[in-house]
């Protein structure tokens, strides 16, 4: 019998714990700022919830804001690097089948 990715996903956390994880978002603006998009680098975890499924949890931003998402995905990229977090485009919340298939398919790519 073969288990999903959100099982397996769920029984590596319990094992290890928590998955560090980076992702670019977009950044709040205030004032005339408003009018550009900005974007940073934010640090992450996939941890288990309360039901025992994964979920991604924003822990929180980890540089200046940049108004360029080429930049932002830099910063993003050099941070997974230097702090051993894998680096993700996964929205915050609930994990579906897909996403704990590709957290673990970079998590064993990494190890």
């Amino acid at each position: 019998m073969t288990t999903s990715a959100k099982e397996r996903l769920a029984n590596y956390i319990r094992t290890v714990g928590p998955i560090k994880t980076v992702r670019v978002s977009s950044a709040q603006a205030r004032g005339l700022a408003k009018r550009y998009a900005y974007w940073g680098a934010v640090r992450y975890q996939v941890q288990l919830s309360r039901d025992g499924t994964p979920k991604h949890v924003a822990l929180g931003r980890a540089n200046s804001d940049r108004r360029s998402y080429r930049l932002a995905e830099k910063d993003a990229l050099a941070i997974a690097d230097s702090e051993g977090r894998i680096y993700v485009e996964l929205d915050p919340g609930q994990l579906d089948e897909l996403e704990c298939e590709s957290v673990l398919k970079k998590l064993y790519r990494t190890e």
